[in-house]
């Protein structure tokens, strides 16, 4: 994922409302493009982010907290 490509993905975060859930798909296999994305979605304090793997696949599922 380019730098571009990067922050037009952090720009959804402000429309997903507390409760609301982000659902992102090939986050294993695709980790090394996606480093920002996944540091990002893991160390924000309002997120709360599990993976869910299946062999070489998987998602990752972020819920935006309700403060």
């Amino acid at each position: 994922m380019s730098t571009e490509n990067n922050e037009k993905t952090f720009v959804f975060l402000p429309l997903v409302r507390p409760g609301g859930v982000v659902l992102t798909h090939n986050t294993p296999d695709q980790a090394d493009d996606m480093k920002d994305y996944i540091k990002a979605i893991t160390t924000n304090p309002n997120l709360e982010t599990i993976f869910l793997h299946k062999d070489d696949q998987g998602v990752s599922v972020t819920l935006k907290k309700r403060r």
